[in-house]
């Protein structure tokens, strides 16, 4: 009786085995994620000869490692302006600092606050624009501002009637 317990352990032991090994290969054919803005053919021409402000900060990456606007303005997209939340465009501000007006020394692009004296884009901002472009990693955490900061940005879009295009991260 000794010999039918320890092979029906082992054999439930070998099934459990089995059953991780095919969950694993089972995942394994899946495609990788790519986020939206790395999904070039399915913007690109809503944004040629299109005046387009960017809000983006130092999540907004291609997995290539490639920042958001620098990836837009080697397409030869007009990124007009760059709207930055808390921690400023390029990651370089602490939580809960101000972040000023400015200029990106890499591109010269004018960095508008909206983590400073405003945060939430005022109608002057989009005048003239054709799109404005979300494109920020959130965590999904409600203490967070990029949540905030997005529906702002809605809000502003919706009045002055630019569309918004929201990048999936």
């Amino acid at each position: 009786m000794k010999n039918a317990s320890f092979i029906s352990s082992q054999f439930r032991t070998t099934l459990a085995l089995f059953a991780v090994l095919l969950l694993c290969f089972s995942t394994s054919g899946q495609e990788s994620y790519v986020p939206g803005i790395a999904q070039t053919g399915e913007y690109y021409m809503k944004l040629t000869e299109k005046s387009v402000a960017v809000v983006a900060n130092a999540t907004s990456l291609l997995p290539n490692g490639t920042h958001t606007v620098d990836h837009l303005i080697s397409l030869s997209v007009d990124v007009g302006q760059v709207w930055a939340p808390e921690h400023g465009f390029r990651g370089e501000q602490d939580a809960g600092e101000h972040v000023e007006d400015g200029r990106d020394p890499k591109t010269g692009i004018p960095i508008k606050s909206l983590y400073g004296k405003t945060k939430r884009p005022p109608t002057h901002w989009l005048e003239g624009l054709d799109w404005v472009i979300y494109d920020i990693q959130d965590v999904g955490i409600r203490f967070y501002t990029y949540s905030t900061t997005l529906s702002y940005v809605i809000d502003a879009c919706v009045e002055a009637g630019v569309p918004l295009m929201i990048m999936d991260r």
